[in-house]
């Protein structure tokens, strides 16, 4: 017992050296807390997109999520379940942590019947007639881009 009140003893000594770091951290700190999160191997989501045009109008799309990791790599599949006219399109992406290897991205349009392969040409093409392109649907590596705290604030009473 005596052993492991020193023990603790000691941890509790050290908590100010390696504890809260203070003043504010920097973006890419925050982001790679947000990266390195525990999320789980699997994850299904119910998504609604509301798409609203210059004019005002807007369509409602429901969308159906999968994500599988395997490892530090991931499959994500995305089915369109309403409205009609996109009913049953199904987007599937390969995602690959390693910035060196590119992502394999695949649209399929059961209007068509036709499966498409997204090329690294096609990337900056727009997902789905949304303001989004097929490289905004995946997964970033935190190395790929620059981050900046913009501000701090409460929400729901805790400090952002």
């Amino acid at each position: 017992m005596k052993t492991l009140t020193c023990f603790l003893g000691l941890c509790l000594s050290l908590i100010p050296l390696f504890g809260a770091k203070t003043g504010n951290p920097s973006g890419k700190e925050i982001m790679q807390k947000v990266d390195n999160r525990e999320d789980g191997d699997t994850r299904v989501s119910n998504l609604e997109m509301t798409l609203v045009s210059k004019t005002g109008n807007k369509r409602v799309r429901k969308v159906t999520s999968k994500r599988k990791d395997y490892g530090e790599d991931s499959k994500m599949l995305m089915i369109f379940e309403e409205p009609a006219d996109v009913e049953g399109t199904g987007y599937l992406a390969w995602e690959f942590n390693d910035p060196k290897k590119d992502d394999s991205r695949w649209l399929y349009m059961p209007a068509m019947r036709k499966l498409r392969r997204i090329s690294g040409s096609s990337e900056d093409d727009y997902f789905m007639g949304t303001d989004f392109t097929y490289e905004d649907m995946g997964e970033r590596n935190v190395e790929e881009d620059n981050h900046t705290l913009l501000g701090q604030g409460k929400y729901n009473g805790h400090e952002c």
